[in-house]
């Protein structure tokens, strides 16, 4: 390719009079776009870092991210108007070997309908197109079912068996996977989950938060932190990806294995500034003497915020606990 023709490749080219309206409106109306400006309108930033609730608590996403959602919010919100379904089944994609849908083998494209049981073996592989939300990828040796699909109220999965990735365009809460351990709750996220048929499960979280519910236990898994689940328990504590594997293994001690104080020693032992997220969730899993040590080893990674307490954390002060995780976050 000679200089001259490499420069051409990387001029701009001339826009089209219909392309200008995307810049400064000044071609004509491009009425899909117009119509996805008015969607998106509701998302318009507005001055203040926007909140979330989860069981209760308030959960600030940081100011520096809401750009990035916003760009998000845009392209996946296109991606929606070009496909949306809301029928109550699901569009299937077989993306390699032959998956199974309730014992049918499934060539190309299909659909799932609620109660319908989505079966890959060792060599396939499907994408599941969830309502007009986003999609889960199934990967091979994994079972699922589609629990329910309700437009702008539910969608959740059962995952019996396997491994799936889930990326969620869709309001806190919107979407759910049930495993024999937890339930995730979808936050608005990219995530991993594996299970086998035994309740022994994995979350890692890529993007955004994700909720690990069972009974009266909540794990927040933010971008970057992992949580392990076990049948009759339900999810651990929470920790980061590059926690060292000391830390780790003392938490799967202490939630999974009764390590008691020996496995907390670790745990305190290990921890770093960004091991405050696992170190917060202990603070209500523990008592006593114990509640103490964590949280003096908090305190010595990040200061307490002006209207925070020592003796309002210990005893679980419910705004207090906010306060201090909002404050906490820009540490991870």
């Amino acid at each position: 390719m000679s200089k001259d023709t490499m420069n051409d490749v990387n001029m701009p080219q001339p826009l089209d009079n219909d392309d200008r309206y995307l810049w400064d409106k000044s071609g004509p109306v491009d009425r899909e776009i117009e119509q996805l400006e008015r969607k998106l309108q509701v998302l318009r930033y507005e001055g203040q870092a926007p909140q979330m609730r989860i069981g209760g608590r308030r959960w600030r996403i940081a100011p520096f991210a809401t750009a990035a959602v916003l760009t998000l919010a845009a392209g996946v919100t296109w991606m929606m108007f070009q496909s949306a379904d809301t029928s109550g089944t699901w569009n299937v994609v077989a993306m390699m070997g032959t998956p199974t849908i309730d014992s049918v083998p499934l060539v190309g494209e299909g659909r799932l309908a609620v109660g319908d049981w989505l079966e890959t073996d060792n060599n396939a592989q499907v994408r599941v197109e969830v309502a007009d939300i986003g999609d889960v990828t199934l990967h091979p040796n994994s079972r699922l079912r589609l629990l329910v699909s309700e437009a702008d109220k539910r969608h959740g999965l059962q995952l019996a068996r396997g491994s799936i990735e889930a990326f969620i365009f869709a309001p806190p809460r919107l979407f759910f996977v049930e495993t024999a351990s937890a339930v995730a709750v979808d936050l608005g996220c990219h995530y991993m989950l594996q299970v086998d048929e035994q309740g022994t499960g994995r979350l890692e979280v890529l993007s955004g938060w994700v909720s690990l519910e069972h009974d009266a236990i909540d794990s927040i898994v933010p971008r970057g932190g992992v949580c392990q689940t076990r049948a009759g328990i339900g999810p651990g504590t929470p920790y980061f990806k590059d926690t060292s594997d000391e830390l780790v293994q003392a938490l799967v001690e202490f939630d999974f294995e009764d390590g008691g104080e020996d496995a907390m020693n670790v745990v305190l032992t290990q921890a770093r500034p960004r091991d405050t997220l696992t170190l917060w969730h202990l603070l209500s899993r523990v008592d006593g003497a114990q509640r103490e040590e964590v949280f003096d080893h908090m305190t010595s990674f990040s200061p307490l915020p002006d209207d925070v307490t020592r003796d309002g954390v210990l005893r679980l002060d419910k705004q207090m606990l906010e306060d201090w995780w909002d404050a906490l976050q820009a540490t991870w």
